[in-house]
């Protein structure tokens, strides 16, 4: 419950990023993850100018239920999906309610 709420925004950046953070490093692929290098190491290979300045991780992660399969899968906006303009839609929702360009 708290991990979709930190998706959401519904906590300030910090706690959104450690939330999910969290989530992430309970995986045994990620267990030496770090959010805040990764956030700095990324954000260049983007071109959209949302995802080069995000300090959220839920800028380029979501999560997507799959209903019929009771299941909630990962998901990442990747630069070149971003680059290309694949997720301009989200781009602009997300500016128009966080405010953030």
């Amino acid at each position: 419950m708290e991990l979709t709420r930190a998706f959401q925004g519904e906590f300030n950046s910090q706690r959104n990023n450690k939330v999910i953070a969290e989530y992430c490093t309970s995986c045994h692929i990620h267990k030496e993850f770090d959010s805040e290098q990764h956030v700095t190491e990324i954000r260049p290979e983007y071109r959209r100018r949302l995802f080069r300045t995000t300090t959220e991780c839920r800028a380029c992660h979501y999560l997507e239920k799959q209903w019929a399969h009771n299941e909630v899968l990962r998901k990442t906006r990747r630069p070149r999906e971003v680059n290309q303009g694949d997720f301009r839609k989200f781009e602009k929702e997300y500016t128009k309610v966080y405010g953030k360009t």
